[in-house]
């Protein structure tokens, strides 16, 4: 059907489960095609290695080999970023990743700790390692949350059992005094970005509120002939719910760096400038349920817009009503994958895509299926030309 809203007509049909948008005003004889797709390769995930090559086969599949630039996410192990890197090569000769960070995390000091360890002892949760997480947000989350950031990613309470807690709490003490402290992953970050073309002027930025691990954006220059000067590509990834520690203001925080990062690189704001990633956050719209709308809306009102969003689709990326690794987590749906452009650019959407989002991808050696992650893929299609997407 034809939707009418000003400026642009759109077409929205479905194809094998793909939803597609598409801006009837916007060609060019060589579009320029750019994707953002979480790989739920975090250790906690179940069947990493079968849903990592099943997702490497599926990036080298003919429907996908028009992508010209991919921003991929949880590839914090450098061994299976590697072969990522390795095995798409042919597809993509071009990758950029921020180098390992060093370790800079300080521990917990005793003043801190100690009424955290007494509201564990007083409330009995370290008697059932079963329920001890449940005990302490239930009892102890206002010593919990007094902590400071670095004990909190020294503790890393989430990944721990509770029947080693008191170990970790002395091991973070210790820390404290030697500087030994880790974050999670060893100091990597788990960016990884993927180009046809040569990626020029690379950079990166580690934001400064990086609750658990290294969370960064990275920045790269293309030239295609798609444009008439080189496109800036962003690809980030921003810290997400975790149960312990109080993320929502350091996603703020990393959304208004990663706004003045944007600002050091693109000084000309007519640029075709992409920024793409896994935001942990999303409006409430539509049938979606918001996450952290308030901070989705900081980089809206900076002036940027997400494609899907902008061509008044509203689509989840992460849909835990309908993804069995995502309703692990959640029974909400959130649109937190996005692909944002500037109102300012000289840039028109030809069509934008939800893809990688069936839920059989991948044959499991037990003879279950499963998608390829916990969230679905999205890609988007553009030439130069007059902005063509309803802002919000």
């Amino acid at each position: 059907m034809n939707l009418i809203i000003p400026c642009i007509f759109l077409l929205f049909f479905s194809i094998s489960n793909y939803l597609v948008v598409e801006g009837a005003s916007c060609n060019c004889s060589s579009p320029f095609t750019v994707a953002t797709f979480n790989t739920e390769q975090i250790f906690t995930a179940s069947n990493q290695n079968q849903r990592l090559n099943a997702t490497v086969d599926f990036f080298q599949q003919p429907p996908q080999q028009d992508i010209d630039v991919l921003c991929l996410q949880e590839l914090w192990d450098p061994n299976q970023r590697d072969a990522v890197i390795a095995a798409l090569n042919s597809t993509y000769p071009f990758s950029y990743h921020a180098p390992k960070f060093a370790q800079k995390c300080n521990g917990c000091t005793t003043n801190e700790i100690t009424p955290l360890r007494q509201c564990l002892d007083d409330h009995n949760c370290f008697d059932n390692p079963l329920s001890a997480l449940g005990c302490l947000l239930d009892e102890c989350r206002t010593e919990l949350e007094d902590t400071s950031l670095t004990c909190q990613n020294c503790l890393d309470i989430d990944h721990f059992s509770f029947h080693e807690l008191r170990d970790q709490f002395n091991k973070c003490l210790s820390d404290q005094q030697s500087g030994n402290c880790t974050y999670l992953f060893g100091g990597w970050s788990d960016n990884l970005l993927l180009s046809k073309f040569p990626l020029e002027n690379t950079d990166f930025l580690l934001y400064a509120n990086s609750p658990l691990a290294e969370w960064t954006v990275l920045y790269a220059q293309v030239n295609v002939s798609t444009f008439s000067v080189p496109a800036n590509i962003f690809c980030t990834h921003l810290s997400a719910r975790i149960p312990i520690v109080n993320t929502a203001s350091a996603n703020a925080a990393q959304i208004r760096q990663l706004i003045d990062y944007i600002g050091t690189k693109v000084t000309n704001k007519t640029e075709p400038t992409f920024v793409m990633g896994d935001f942990n956050a999303g409006p409430a719209v539509d049938g979606l349920d918001g996450t952290r709308p308030e901070n989705f809306m900081i980089f809206v009102d900076s002036g940027y817009e997400s494609v899907l969003l902008g061509a008044n689709e509203t689509v989840c990326t992460y849909c835990g009503s309908t993804n069995p690794l995502a309703s692990k987590s959640t029974k909400e749906d959130w649109m937190i994958d996005h692909i944002f452009v500037s109102s300012e650019q000289q840039v028109c959407l030809v069509n934008a895509t939800r893809f990688a989002d069936s839920n059989d991808i991948v044959k499991l050696s037990n003879g279950n299926s499963s998608p390829l992650s916990d969230h679905y893929a999205i890609r988007a299609t553009f030439c130069e030309g007059p902005f063509n997407l309803t802002l919000h």
